[in-house]
């Protein structure tokens, strides 16, 4: 029978590539579980570790353990993975968030057995993706098992459930009908089956049978039984073969349809999930038991009506959610992902954008016990900035034509793998190819398209139940690539009744730290919910490490997991629970420690989230912002800083009179953490941690630090960081949108004039670059429409200076731009205005008269000084 065994504790780690490495330098290494992050501690810096790390283990197998099939799980290894057991190579794996599966049958033994995994996140030309603003620590992120199955049973990820018809018959909650197809992918590697094919099944080898069990909690709803007929390779269904690259020799999917009544669909509002108990057996001995929760829906998303669930229209808001939590990196233990979905959903948004790459298969798996719908999203990603090989600011797709297959096999090998891991969850709505593709460089835009048409071509052949989206589609006609698009940044303000499914995949980024503003963010277009837009999602959920500056700081949420007024707004206008007041100032007095738990499993799946408030003498919570230490003076658990942790105002991670962080540890037994501060009265908490305690007289190696880190690389050529970046305007006339002032192709921006003229009136008018983070800026320049006629009649009215306003947080700075008559170097223009100096912002504005002439460019250039 089947057996999973967690692999999570009692590791080994070091950076570099030691394959070789002797035991006895092995044991020198640091002491680490999974999951693990090169880039421990790690707190939003824009540098961070690239290179290679090497994790080693021993696997204890008995005599009958080696007798069956033997599989290693990893859920997630960012980005190159090399897995050797007992110095023999036995796989690999490229793309750093999707699980995949190594076998060991025919390598491992009995007794010890030493597993050695060489990990790098090195920028790769052909391996998706090549650009992003998130942070690419490397690591063993996320868990690894031991899976133990008979040579013959259900593969890995071989049953997929989906709902094909559902009517309602009454109005009672459980009087709805359903018909569900589930398929499910058997394996059989018994010895001698090839010699008996042709002689009938049960001369040589007893044939298989498939039970197919559906549960409402322990009560049979349905069963059906199918007897198994394996077939040569050469005699597979070829259709069969294309739909799905695993099956393989031996190996056969099997259809079953079966109807249902009398059952209760899943909603956010009510997520009821049901099992599938899928039993393959032969000569009445169950060799294999695999158990699936779903839940019975249907999804449709409306050109003309929005979004439809079960039938029933349903608006989408939601935020968009990255991995990363604090201190802690992408190793984030599930009770971490749970808690992230649950604040989600407590205030009373219903969506979640797994922005930009395939989460944790656990992810998908809460949102459908907490009934939350969820975007999963592919990793074939672009940003804006310098578009150069070697960084994560590079072309989304390859200029490189030798680097062009291999790349499109990556991002269709890591679709698949996302498919197939997580495509019975009731909760996913979507697969979505990618995100902000645009940002390409213009000679392979095409190809870019064209392998976005591959990839949701693939999609439904993976899974026909779901669309296909394309993510970040606002610009350079991707929208149409897909059956949904999502328009970030401008794109809710720019497509109005596009004639096709779209929502607002991104909406709201604002640089805030805590307390922030109490508002929704409802800004660019998102201000009226149109009957034809699906929804709209916030960006976004949580602060999250970031390679630009600021651009981790839009969360609700902050790095901690501690709400800011934002979303406080929405759970007060949403979930009808009234914001806290404001806190004040006063004399600290006291501090208040709390857990979320007081005892988790030390297994790597499982965390405590502590939180500190500072007091006054009368227990009131107030905001003052003091430096604040946490000590674990007892036990073997560890913050991502080791033994002690310190939370400061400088290091923004003490403010409003709070911090957090989570603990966690991989050996049993009482943890006790204090929290001082100089002139306040400490606090102590007990949090017990189950599992084998640390061995007796056993000294562990600490987690240390990367040995270096790098960051974004200085652009050596000019460059212009506006190109592609959102525009938005108080106006525009169709034809001559914002966007065209940050476009490649040909085009200006003018505003809306009045239906009673034709001419531009002298009313004011703005125009405004989002650069989405803050960049170093060292020329602005804006310049007008290249059109001779109306140029000459409108220089005698031109201004020799315009004032342009710059912001990288919450303050406007004026900046003077001069006319210049000549020809400038990188513009066409004749008439334009510059200004040179070193600028940190993230917006740029102008506010026009609509008497001069249509804006046509802003550039905003950066790089190509002398000795930077």
């Amino acid at each position: 029978m089947r057996e999973c065994r967690l692999l999570n504790n009692n590791w080994k780690f070091t950076y570099g590539d030691q394959v070789t490495a002797t035991s006895k330098e092995i044991a020198s290494w640091q002491d680490i579980g999974i999951p693990h992050s090169f880039g421990i501690p790690y707190f939003m810096e824009k540098e961070f570790y690239v290179g290679y790390g090497t994790y080693s283990t021993w696997i204890s197998l008995a005599e009958e353990d080696c007798k069956k099939r033997l599989r290693l799980e990893f859920l997630g290894v960012f980005q190159k993975a090399r897995v050797y057991l007992n110095g023999e190579k036995v796989g690999e794996h490229r793309g750093g968030y999707t699980p995949f599966l190594v076998e060991l049958t025919n390598v491992a033994r009995p007794g010890k057995n030493h597993l050695i995994v060489s990990v790098d996140n090195l920028w790769d030309a052909r391996l998706a993706p090549r650009a992003g603003e998130h942070q690419f620590n490397g690591g063993i992120y996320r868990d690894v098992q031991l899976i133990l199955t008979e040579f013959c049973g259900i593969d890995e990820y071989g049953v997929f459930v989906q709902t094909t018809k559902l009517e309602r018959e009454n109005e009672d909650p459980n009087g709805w009908n359903a018909t569900v197809k589930i398929e499910t992918q058997v394996f059989d590697q018994r010895p001698d089956i090839g010699e008996y094919q042709n002689n009938g099944l049960s001369q040589m080898q007893e044939p298989l049978f498939l039970e197919t069990c559906i549960l409402d909690g322990e009560t049979v709803l349905a069963k059906e039984i199918s007897r198994i007929n394996m077939k040569t390779e050469g005699e597979i269904d070829s259709e069969k073969k294309d739909r799905n690259s695993t099956l393989s020799l031996n190996s056969k999917i099997i259809t079953q349809q079966i109807s249902l009544s009398g059952i209760q669909p899943w909603s956010p509002n009510s997520p009821k999930l049901y099992t599938v108990v899928s039993r393959v057996s032969y000569n009445g001995i169950l060799v294999d038991c695999v158990r699936t929760k779903f839940g019975i829906r249907t999804v449709r998303f409306d050109k003309d009506n929005g979004f439809f669930l079960n039938g029933e229209h349903f608006a989408i808001l939601g935020a968009n959610v990255h991995q990363d939590h604090a201190g802690w990196a992408d190793a984030v233990t599930r009770s971490g992902i749970r808690r992230d979905i649950q604040m989600i959903k407590e205030c009373g948004m219903n969506t979640i954008r797994g922005s930009h790459y395939p989460h944790h298969p656990y992810f998908a798996q809460v949102c459908d016990e907490k009934g939350i719908l969820f975007w999963s999203e592919m990793c074939f990603w672009g940003t804006g900035g310098d578009k150069r090989d070697g960084f994560w600011v590079a072309s989304a797709y390859p200029p490189k034509k030798e680097d062009q297959k291999d790349f499109e096999k990556s991002c269709l090998d890591q679709l698949e793998e996302m498919v197939r891991s997580q495509r019975s969850h009731p909760s996913i709505i979507c697969w979505s190819m990618c995100n902000e593709v645009f940002f390409t460089d213009a000679p392979v835009k095409d190809k870019a398209k064209e392998l976005i048409r591959k990839m949701v071509e693939r999609s439904h052949e993976l899974d026909p139940s779901r669309p296909a989206a394309v993510g970040g589609a606002q610009r350079d006609g991707f929208d149409v690539l897909g059956d949904l698009a999502g328009y970030n940044g401008d794109g809710a303000a720019l497509y109005h009744d596009p004639g096709f499914p779209s929502l607002v995949s991104e909406y709201g980024s604002s640089i805030e730290t805590r307390p922030g503003k109490f508002e929704p963010r409802f800004t660019d277009g998102t201000e009226i919910d149109y009957p034809w837009r699906s929804g709209k999602i916030l960006w976004c959920g949580f602060h999250h490490g970031s390679i630009f500056d600021g651009m981790g700081s839009m969360g609700m949420i902050d790095y901690y997991r501690l709400p800011l007024a934002c979303w406080y707004w929405y759970r007060e206008h949403l979930a009808g629970k009234s914001a806290p007041k404001p806190k004040k100032e006063g004399t600290p007095f006291q501090i208040r420690l709390s857990s979320d738990v007081n005892r988790f499993h030390a297994n790597g799946q499982e965390d405590a989230w502590i939180c500190a408030e500072l007091l006054d003498q009368e227990g009131n919570p107030i905001s003052n912002e003091i430096e604040l230490t946490f000590t674990v003076e007892k036990g073997d658990g560890i913050f991502p800083t080791g033994k002690t942790i310190t939370f400061s105002p400088e290091k923004k991670n003490m403010l409003d009179g709070l911090a957090a962080i989570e603990f966690r540890s991989w050996y049993g037994g009482e943890n006790v953490i204090c929290a001082t501060a100089d002139g306040v009265k400490s606090a102590k908490i007990c949090i017990f941690a189950d599992g084998e305690p640390k061995p007796k007289n056993t000294v562990l190696n600490p987690m240390l630090p990367p040995p270096y880190t790098v960051g974004e690389p200085k652009p050596k050529e000019r460059y212009d960081e506006a190109k592609r970046h959102p525009v938005f305007a108080d106006s525009f006339e169709i034809g001559h949108e914002p966007y065209f002032v940050t476009a490649e192709e040909e085009g200006s921006w003018m505003p809306k004039m009045s239906d009673s003229s034709k001419h531009l009136s002298e009313q004011m008018h703005w125009v405004m670059v989002d650069l989405e983070g803050v960049r170093r800026i060292n020329q602005l320049e804006v310049s007008f429409e290249d059109e001779p006629d109306t140029l000459e009649k409108s220089k005698k009215n031109l201004p020799q200076t315009i004032v342009a306003e710059l912001r990288s947080d919450l303050e406007w700075e004026k900046v003077i731009l001069k006319r210049k008559k000549e020809n400038q170097k990188g513009n066409d223009c004749k008439e334009c205005y510059q200004a040179e100096g070193i600028y940190f912002t993230r917006y740029f504005r102008i506010d026009w008269n609509q008497t001069k002439l249509p804006v046509a460019q802003i550039h905003l250039w950066t790089g190509g000084e002398e000795n930077e």
